[in-house]
């Protein structure tokens, strides 16, 4: 140690260890070690707390004092801005200045630490336990021993009830109303599995011996590894690479506000920052003339196909693996920073390119990765369909989950540029990619140890926005060539190739099958890249009888020379495909995972304490519901599969419910407001087929399902986002809660009072949509309330829609009384309909009639922005609106001042957004109407404890004693219960309505509980207090005397 500079920090002379034994003698097992140069104080304490060795607390001392108090950094956003507008005056570099000024708006602030109030009389026995301590160590006699003991257990008992009381304060703090950060913070913090060791690759390297920055080159060598063959043949293809003009001219405009908006605020706004330190929220908080320097950067990178260094550069940081030991660099996977800047440039013209891929049909339907509209649940079906759904065909089927080595990181720069330029991409979007490609580095960071930078010459750059793009356009031929083998099946994911026979004799489909691997193999090949053998698999779908028969070993594949390896089962895309197409396999690992998870939820709630049952049900859905949906549907279920599932999601609903196991189903569905999987599933199967239907090439794969074309509806084209109209404001929808909402409502207000006379001259109108039963309306008015106009939609229109209807009522109005010049503002409180209207590739009917109308005003030098603000916060305009809706809604009459009625002919047909917004909330519809409902329900209101004691009540559930004897005995198992009340002359059973009713001994406790009512109010009957009638806070006076009452007479326990 002496050798390393590291001195014992040991007080001479004090032991460490507490011998407990009266011949034994204390001793100094504990050391510390610290640098010479580390100026530290090393105390130990007096009190072992329970445990045979002292704590030892070590002081680190450093300058400046904070009383206590820990230091965190934070941005000023109105001073960011401040210092941008003073910094934009100067010529200087657009990342510069926003760098700057993050830095000089950053704050430290001193906030208390996250120690709790130490509790008084846990201080008190611990300071009992410390005397009995000191008299035990001055005489080691049995006696003191006990006492010592007894101290020690009395005080962490009480300690482990503090312990258990502010973890259910937590828990009880969940709440779905004010959003549910905290809880799944929580729950990732509870899971071993989502877990991550922020210091793994430094453990690994004291582990392995080497130091942080070897490991970081070791890292570097193994993520991206980099041939001399694959750098030879980028030059060899470089020199006779030329760029064409594009397919689509439009391609080459410049980009304009509206495309430079949505990407900001499409960002995940909680992304880490790349090298340059540059946050998105930081992107988003940018003013207004900030935005247009930006933009204006954007656009001269983009004249000139040359993008800066900086942005080429990445840092890297391993992280494990999910489910590998960390004991070598090979379990740990690469996780990129690059620079946010660029990543808002990459997604706009990852935008535009991939509108041209679909617009001009350069990708095949069963490509479905990173496209719109399309996913992992597209290319299984096609497996499903073709393969799986016929589980006792005679025939067998071969599939292959074929495995491209390192496909992202070894696909090389020619080849990406070789794919977009067959694709059709010439002009600036292919320099782009050209520059964009080369010359990039990486640098590999461990802790705070920053390896060797280093080029990076072959892959598409990890996390990269528009990466995933420019791969597909690598595997975009490939559909082409499978295509001409007959019979032949296939998808293609990603770098995720799967392919399957369609028929004939097995020895035929061994044939296609092969063909088909030597033809992924050769294109792959062609593009640089090369399959892996060893994570190569296939297996034969066949009955479970052909199976007994050994069919599946005629089976023989080849790839690259080596046979591939035959399994029982392949996961592909998520999904656990079986050979005898069941679900033997599937059903286990869903319960183990599913039990696992919901002792996690269990944890955070109980019958008296915890979340909130919204917030519980939807961590539930979250976690346990999408896992079984994600698969069910292709598992080929029976009915048994199908009740083993259904037992897991009762589970569910007993832990949301607080209800006991022997509750009757019927009650436990009611009262947990959930559907069955099975509902959900078919629910999922309509929408799959639905959301289909809204692309053409979405229909192109139906038709390939077998689908029928004929009848449908047609297509409305995307809006080419390079003639986009920026409509919407600059600022980001505030997250949910209700604080949050309050401030954007006053500084709303305050802005309407603050107005420039010039601002005054302009036009305001506030929209909004009610929609009942019976009618649809929408309506506007505008800031003085002396103009409200109403309109009757169609019953069909969906809530969407009506917003959009609305906002365009009030667009047409403004259009004829706007004077040139001024500025008319929309307000909505439809985050929807705003979000649909910042939509830059929007197909909506509505909003591209909105956005006409925005460039009508334009062309008259006025302009037309809609904003967003919090609906019912009290800002009048809106609650004007709000008013007039509702009011038009429920009228039986035709609402004035604008067209009466809506209705889709054969001339207008409904717009086909609108159809998937219908179809959306039909199927909400569908799964609530199929929902066992209360008669009438508990209102809202209630905290947990009181919420489950009622639908204890309501179902019979309840534990009484009367309940308890009929099972077999106690907790103690000593003595069986007496079910017969003691303070009753008739000595009646304790059941829920004796003690609740009949009780005579409790009548003086039900009368106390009915005081606050009228004498109309009271119940005359033990079903009219628990489950009285009429209006809801009728019914919740009601129940108030009856939860009153149990927590009076302590009948609560029986509860």
């Amino acid at each position: 140690m002496q050798t390393n500079n590291f001195e014992l920090c040991n007080e001479p002379g004090v032991k460490t260890r507490l011998a407990k034994q009266r011949n034994h003698k204390d001793t100094t097992p504990d050391l510390t070690w610290a640098t010479a140069n580390l100026d530290l104080q090393w105390t130990l304490w007096r009190d072992t707390h329970g445990s045979d060795h002292y704590p030892i607390e070590i002081k680190i001392k450093h300058t400046g004092g904070n009383n206590g108090k820990e230091s965190r950094t934070l941005i000023k956003w109105d001073k960011f801005r401040e210092i941008l507008e003073e910094s934009l005056k100067m010529n200087e570099d657009k990342e510069n200045v926003i760098r700057e000024a993050m830095k000089n708006a950053k704050t430290q602030i001193l906030v208390k630490k996250g120690d709790p109030t130490p509790d008084t009389h846990l201080l008190n026995l611990w300071a009992s336990r410390l005397q009995a301590l000191k008299r035990f160590r001055k005489k080691k006699t049995t006696k003191l021993k006990i006492k010592f003991n007894m101290a020690t257990a009395k005080a962490t008992k009480y300690s482990k009830e503090l312990s258990r009381q502010k973890w259910r304060n937590h828990c009880g703090s969940f709440n779905a109303r004010s959003g549910l950060r905290k809880a799944w913070r929580t729950y990732k913090g509870m899971d071993k599995r989502k877990r991550k060791t922020r210091n793994a690759a430094q453990n690994l390297a004291l582990r392995i011996n080497i130091t942080e920055k070897e490991l970081a080159a070791k890292a570097g060598q193994l993520f991206f590894p980099q041939t001399a063959i694959c750098n030879r043949r980028d030059q060899k293809h470089k020199k006779c690479w030329s760029v064409k003009p594009p397919q689509e001219p439009g391609m080459e405009e410049p980009f304009n506000m509206g495309e430079l908006l949505e990407a900001i605020h499409t960002a995940k706004q909680e992304s880490a920052p790349g090298p340059d330190g540059i946050t998105y929220t930081a992107l988003r908080n940018l003013s207004t003339e900030a935005k247009e320097k930006l933009l204006d950067k954007y656009n001269d990178i983009w004249a000139k196909g040359k993008i800066p260094d900086s942005w080429k550069v990445s840092w890297v940081t391993p992280i494990p693996k999910p489910g590998k030991t960390q004991d070598k660099i090979e379990n740990f996977r690469p996780v990129s920073l690059t620079s946010n800047v660029c990543k808002i440039f990459e997604k706009m013209i990852a935008r535009r390119i991939q509108w041209y891929l679909e617009t001009y049909d350069r990708l095949d339907p069963r490509q479905t990765g990173f496209r719109e509209y399309m996913g992992t649940q597209d290319s299984i079906k096609l497996l499903y369909e073709d393969v799986m759904a016929d589980k006792d065909r005679e025939d067998p089927r071969l599939v292959v989950a074929l495995d491209i080595k390192k496909a992202f990181d070894s696909v090389p720069h020619w080849a990406v540029k070789d794919g977009a330029a067959r694709c059709g991409l010439g002009g600036r979007t292919l320099k782009f990619i050209d520059d964009f490609l080369d010359k990039r580095r990486f640098k590999v960071k461990i802790g705070n140890t920053m390896g060797p930078e280093a080029p990076n010459n072959r892959g598409v750059p990890q996390a990269a926005v528009i990466s995933p793009t420019l791969f597909n356009m690598v595997m975009a031929d490939l559909p082409t060539r499978l295509r001409r083998i007959e019979d032949l099946g296939f998808t293609i994911y990603a770098d995720d190739v799967t392919l399957w026979t369609k028929g004939g004799s097995l020895g035929e489909q061994e044939q296609i099958m092969q063909r088909g691997i030597d033809e992924v193999t050769n294109y792959l090949e062609e593009v640089g890249m090369e399959p892996s053998p060893e994570k190569t698999q296939y297996m034969v779908v066949a009955r479970p009888r052909d199976h007994r028969k050994g069919i599946a070993h005629l089976v023989q594949l080849q790839l690259k020379g080596q046979t591939v390896d035959r399994q029982p089962s392949i996961k592909i895309l998520g999904v656990t495909f079986e050979e005898t197409a069941r679900s033997t396999k599937w059903l286990p690992e869903l319960e183990k995972t599913w039990n696992q998870t919901l002792k996690l939820i269990r944890k955070t709630t109980g019958k008296s304490w915890g979340a909130d049952e919204k917030a519980i049900r939807i961590m539930a859905e979250a976690l346990l519901t999408s896992k079984a949906l994600y698969s069910c549907n292709w598992m080929n279920l029976n009915r048994t599969q199908w009740k083993k599932i259904e037992r897991l999601n009762h589970q569910t609903m007993r832990i949301v419910t607080g209800l006991p196991k022997y509750t009757p189903l019927e009650d436990l569905r009611k009262y947990a407001g959930m559907n069955t999987i099975e509902e959900q599933a078919e629910a999922q199967k309509i929408a799959h087929l639905q959301r289909l239907e809204r692309t053409a090439h979405g229909r192109r794969l139906l038709e390939i399902l077998g689908y029928a074309a004929e009848g449908r509806y047609p297509l409305e084209d995307a809006l080419p986002p390079w003639k986009d109209i920026e409509i919407t404001d600059h600022k980001p929808i505030p997250k949910k809660g209700m604080g949050r909402r309050a401030f954007a409502a006053k500084k709303h207000n305050k802005w309407l009072e603050q107005r420039t006379e010039e601002e005054r001259k302009g036009e305001i109108r506030y929209t909004d949509a009610a929609k009942n039963t019976a009618a649809v309306s929408i309506a506007w008015t505008d800031e003085t309330g002396n103009k409200i106009e109403t309109a009757k939609l169609s019953e069909q229109t969906s809530v969407r829609e009506a917003e959009l209807k609305a906002i365009l009522a009030a667009a047409e109005d403004i259009k004829a009384t706007l004077q040139p010049g001024y500025t008319a503002r929309i307000f909505t409180d439809s985050q929807q309909a705003f979000k649909a209207c910042r939509n830059s590739r929007t197909r909506n009917r509505t909003v591209k009639t909105i956005k006409i109308i925005a460039k009508e005003l334009k062309k008259q030098g006025s302009t037309l922005i809609i904003e967003w603000l919090p609906g019912h916060t009290g800002i009048l305009g809106n609650e004007r609106a709000h008013q007039a809706a509702a009011e038009a809604a429920s009228s039986t009459s035709s609402a004035t001042g604008l067209t009466s009625r809506e209705e889709a002919t054969e001339e207008t047909p409904i717009d086909p957004e609108e159809r998937a917004e219908l179809a959306k909330e039909e199927r909400k519809l569908y799964l609530k109407g199929l929902l066992l409902t209360v008669e009438d329900p508990i209102p809202q209101g209630y905290t947990r404890w009181e919420n489950v004691r009622l639908r204890r009540i309501r179902t019979g559930t309840a534990l009484t004693p009367a309940r308890k004897a009929t099972f077999t005995k106690n907790e103690e198992g000593n003595e069986d219960i007496d079910p017969v009340c003691k303070k009753c002359i008739a000595g009646g059973l304790l059941t829920t309505t004796h003690m609740l009713w009949v009780c005579k001994s409790l009548e003086k406790f039900r009368q106390d509980a009915w005081a606050s009512l009228a004498s109309e109010a009271k119940p005359r009957n033990l079903e009219a207090w628990t489950h009285p009638k009429g209006q809801a806070q009728h019914r919740k006076q009601i129940l108030d005397s009856l939860i009153r009452f149990i927590r009076t007479s302590g009948v609560h326990q029986f509860i």
